[in-house]
């Protein structure tokens, strides 16, 4: 690759937008799309990422859980637009599951201030990721992805097809977004963060048995649906593994902390990864409450 600027500097935030800003995941058409009616917390997220762009530089953004912002902001860009970005980069999951559970419009953007080189899909299997190329230093990928939220195994491939289908001519990378992985190792994470991680691990104790009990139907499938999600993460916790393995730095690696829920953060499922050619500092927890059921992960990556 040629026409790269200078060497420079990525504010960076990941922030999982809970389907989409909208309260629910309300089925395609009863949204009457093409024009589904906005997001309920739209202006929420549109404040949130103003305020980190105005006080802490943001300039790039991934956005995993984008429910509908193809059809709800016209474009990759009118997503642009709305949330203060020069460009977007946009796509749907293509989750069969999901679109099972009338979550086909479940979807990951981009969004960067920085000039760009190239954008594509990542075929991740059974979802899709998205991979931007800034024309920054001599080039550096940032690769979006919303792992399986049910099953290991499922993101243990979907993270082998990702780092797959990263560019092999472009030495600087960053992975970001919600991996929906635990850490296993949770060494130099406060007192407080990994009595957190135990109580997760009681948690995926407890809700097998709870789903066993005489429930009624609705509840007694969200609570299975729920026992089977912890569960998976918990007991396995192979994906952040396999990612950091592949050399790629976890840049909370310090603190190791969690971002859902936003009101009482335990799980640790939103990421930043970058190679060694990267340096990340400035790690901070933005606070997500009354924006999204996430708090966001901002970083500013020196490239």
């Amino acid at each position: 690759m040629s026409g790269y600027h200078e060497a420079n500097t990525i504010n960076l935030l990941t922030l999982n937008v809970q389907s989409g800003g909208y309260n629910s995941y309300v089925p395609e058409h009863e949204l009457h799309v093409p024009a589904p009616p906005r997001p309920e917390r739209e202006q929420a997220i549109q404040t949130l990422v103003g305020e980190q762009q105005q006080q802490h530089a943001v300039d790039t953004a991934v956005f995993p859980d984008a429910y509908l912002w193809g059809e709800t902001y016209g474009s990759e860009q009118g997503i642009a637009n709305f949330f203060g970005f020069n460009r977007a980069a946009y796509t749907r999951l293509g989750d069969e599951r999901l679109a099972g559970l009338g979550r086909a419009g479940v979807g990951i953007a981009i969004a960067t201030n920085q000039p760009v080189a190239q954008v594509k899909e990542l075929d991740l299997g059974k979802r899709k990721g998205l991979s931007v190329i800034l024309d920054v230093g001599d080039g550096v990928e940032i690769a979006g992805a919303y792992l399986d939220d049910m099953d290991e195994h499922e993101r243990v491939l979907q993270a082998m097809a990702l780092v797959a289908g990263l560019e092999k001519d472009v030495r600087k990378t960053i992975i970001a977004g919600d991996m929906n992985g635990l850490r296993a190792d949770m060494s130099g994470a406060s007192l407080g963060v990994r009595v957190r991680d135990m109580g997760v691990r009681a948690l995926a104790k407890a809700l097998p048995m709870a789903a066993k009990l005489p429930l009624p139907k609705g509840k007694a499938e969200t609570v299975a649906a729920l026992a089977d999600s912890v569960y998976g993460m918990t007991h396995s916790r192979r994906v952040i593994k396999y990612i950091t393995r592949e050399g790629f730095i976890d840049a909370d690696a310090g603190q190791k902390r969690p971002t859902a829920k936003s009101s009482l953060p335990i799980f640790g499922i939103d990421y930043i990864f970058h190679t060694k050619d990267v340096r990340a500092d400035r790690v901070e927890i933005v606070d997500g409450r009354g924006v999204s059921d996430h708090n966001g992960l901002r970083a500013r990556l020196t490239v």
